[in-house]
């Protein structure tokens, strides 16, 4: 009678190690297999697709794990995934900024979410007026945050503005120093945004204050989505340079977010410069907020024009870092 060997059973720690690296490899590879198909399942979706970058410390580590084991299809799945990410994220390192011809004339734009209930309300007033920026673009603008730039003298040096303040997340403003055409605030997919154009050399800039709702809460990616996808239709028909920045509570990794720039044929301004890893949020918080920001969602869109620099600055009590973009006024982008 003849017996079939017994099959070598393999340690229990072993085993143990193999499913969990299977685990982790799989679930980065959906992670990112859903951001390039283009969907974003809810709450908890949206927020995993934002940190994908991330996604090529366990997705290499299971690439590791796998070969040391001889694991040839773990291999596979975990190598895809970790080309997949270094292929995404080449692009967003890899910018270069603007030339500026000798005299041409060049617009600073500060963007800042000023956080409707910070506590250091002055410090967030003080640094946009030291920003020396020729334009301040504000998110979360508060009454009580209007009446402290009164204060601090921004009539004087900021004369053109076009506010729209409000008492909980959704207040934007516009503060320029340049004089403010055509402002006024308009809706566009439900997100009211304040608007106006500024003569640089003799060039019209049209600068634009968004702040997209976050995704949270029961129905609010659908809402979330359809206001980026809004915003797509509204740049398909801009005509001139354009500037559109603001908190967008969104990054390159959410399809919704992706489609508007390449469909809307917008650039990043950090991405234009080769800063598009930089991260914005948060600045501060518990738990893994305690970490220190690890995505971007504070950005300045741009169309027909293109940036020259793009300086983060350090965050006055607020849970998102500002920054200054300079555009090149002229430059084709």
């Amino acid at each position: 009678m003849r017996t079939t060997p017994a099959v070598p059973r393999l340690p229990v720690g072993r085993v143990a190690v193999i499913t969990a690296t299977w685990v982790v490899a799989v679930g980065s590879a959906a992670v990112v297999l859903s951001s390039m198909l283009g969907f974003t399942w809810g709450t908890t979706h949206a927020a995993l697709q934002m940190v994908l970058p991330y996604y090529v410390l366990p997705s290499s580590a299971s690439l590791g794990v796998a070969v040391w084991f001889g694991r040839r299809r773990l291999a596979v799945v975990a190598g895809l995934t970790t080309v997949a990410v270094c292929s995404m994220m080449l692009p967003l390192v890899t910018g270069s900024s603007a030339a500026v011809r000798a005299g041409e004339p060049t617009l600073d734009v500060y963007v800042a979410n000023l956080r409707f209930d910070n506590p250091t309300p002055e410090r967030a007033v003080d640094q946009a007026l030291a920003s020396g920026a020729d334009v301040l673009v504000l998110i979360e603008l508060t009454p009580a945050h209007v009446e402290l730039f009164h204060r601090r003298g921004a009539d004087q040096r900021y004369p053109f503005q076009e506010l729209d303040a409000a008492r909980d997340t959704y207040g934007t403003g516009i503060f320029s120093r340049l004089p403010l055409r055509d402002a006024r605030v308009e809706k566009v997919g439900g997100i009211d945004m304040p608007t106006g154009v500024v003569r640089v050399g003799d060039q019209d800039v049209e600068i634009w204050g968004v702040h997209v709702g976050a995704p949270t809460g029961e129905g609010q990616v659908q809402r979330w989505e359809w206001r980026l996808g809004q915003l797509r239709r509204f740049a398909t028909r801009l005509n001139g340079p354009t500037v559109i920045a603001g908190d967008f509570n969104a990054g390159r990794w959410h399809p919704a977010f992706r489609w508007l720039l390449d469909r809307g044929d917008l650039r990043d301004a950090h991405e234009a410069v080769g800063r598009g890893l930089s991260p914005s949020w948060p600045m501060e918080g518990r738990g893994l907020r305690a970490l220190g920001p690890f995505t971007r969602l504070d950005h300045a869109l741009l169309y027909e024009i293109d940036a020259v620099e793009v300086r983060d600055l350090p965050a006055a009590g607020s849970d998102h870092r500002p920054f200054v973009v300079t555009l090149a006024v002229g430059t084709d982008p």
